[in-house]
């Protein structure tokens, strides 16, 4: 009765992009030696006075807590500033 004999696995290679080759090369998957990556650099925190809305948003996601405040606008005044008007023109 004939056999069936697997061949060896054939190495898995894949397309990389890295500083080493901005071009690209063919990497081994399979090769015992993992490359080590720098750990990641964090950006030094922005000028809190020169931030915009999507600072603003990523304080906010982040935990930023915020307060508010119970200033109202005197009722004379909001009459003054949005008083209904009577002319049809």
């Amino acid at each position: 009765m004939a056999q069936f004999r697997s061949s060896p696995p054939a190495p898995r290679r894949v397309w990389r992009i890295t500083p080493d080759a901005p071009s690209g090369k063919y990497v081994d998957v399979d090769s015992t030696a993992k490359p080590t990556l720098p750990p990641p650099v964090r950006p030094e925190p922005a000028d809190p006075t020169d931030t915009g809305w999507i600072q603003s948003s990523f304080d906010l996601n982040d935990g930023l807590d915020v307060l508010e405040d119970d200033d109202t606008v005197p009722a004379p005044l909001m009459d003054e500033l949005f008083a209904k008007r009577s002319d049809k023109a």
